[in-house]
């Protein structure tokens, strides 16, 4: 699952902790990876991911996207299942709701 994968990656070299989905006790800094959709054609799939940076600051969320988008941009060297990586669009993505200050990246990854 390519989700998983992303989480795990991002634990691994990112900026912060990453889940799939928003934890009982969140920390003041983490994000959360999540497959949006994908297809599959001539054996590769095709998934759209989105990554989510939240913090208690809108500068510290912006700060997470960016560190993301750059570590995201070299997953396909630690990933032998990754064969590219492409970002579609990032941006301020606040929670008003919630009151939680939140950027989002979306990618285009296709994978085995």
């Amino acid at each position: 699952m390519i989700e998983v994968i992303v989480k795990n990656f991002i634990d691994q070299y990112g900026p912060v902790k990453c889940y799939m989905e928003r934890p009982e006790n969140a920390p003041n800094e983490y994000c959360l990876a999540e497959k949006t959709g994908s297809y599959t054609a001539d054996q590769l799939t095709t998934s759209t991911i989105a990554v989510q940076s939240y913090a208690k600051t809108l500068y510290n969320a912006a700060v997470i996207n960016s560190e993301i988008i750059e570590l995201m941009r070299t997953l396909q060297y630690y990933s032998d299942d990754v064969a590219g990586v492409k970002l579609n669009s990032d941006g301020n993505f606040t929670d008003a709701a919630a009151k939680q200050y939140r950027y989002q990246a979306v990618f285009t990854i296709t994978h085995y």
